[in-house]
């Protein structure tokens, strides 16, 4: 990829060359403290960590909108996938969406039909295909096969160009 963003925690690392670092909105930008007051936000019960991924999408939408991205990668959440949807009609980017682990991030994470949505649980994976036949779903374990990968091992020259960005 050309260009990725990443989102910003406090004490990030520095980021690879190429890359760019978005946060969510400053705590004291007017639109922060006027979120929580919407009557959606308590119609829809949304809790702060929810707000907080609200305003982290509106932060994200115009470089989405300005940039020239491969790919978006969202976490499954309304906010980001709603924001990744929009990019994707409006500008032609595919965005790929992937799951915590658990089933009810998978359901969230599915309402704007990414390209391609990613899992790390298989019994997640199987319920959520059975749910959502049409779509692309496939599982990437959290997990290493020791037989096949162990310590001690040589690494493998795979002559990729880096940096090599795993998800």
């Amino acid at each position: 990829f050309r260009r990725v963003l990443f989102r910003s925690y406090a004490g990030g690392s520095p980021l690879p060359e190429g890359c760019e670092r978005i946060s969510n909105l400053n705590r004291n930008h007017p639109l922060a403290g006027w979120l929580p007051r919407m009557p959606f936000a308590r119609r829809l019960n949304a809790q702060p960590i929810d707000l907080e991924r609200l305003t982290f999408a509106v932060s994200a939408l115009p470089r989405l909108m300005t940039g020239r991205f491969d790919c978006v990668i969202t976490s499954a959440n309304f906010w980001s996938s709603a924001i990744a949807a929009l990019n994707r009609r409006l500008r032609g980017t595919p965005f790929v969406g992937r799951s915590g682990g658990w089933m009810m991030s998978g359901v969230e994470g599915l309402r704007f039909r990414p390209d391609v949505y990613v899992v790390v649980n298989p019994q997640v994976e199987e319920s959520l295909k059975s749910r959502y036949p049409n779509q692309d779903i496939r599982c990437i374990p959290n997990a290493v096969d020791l037989d096949r990968f162990s310590p001690g091992t040589s690494n493998l020259d795979l002559n990729l160009p880096r940096p090599v960005f795993l998800c």
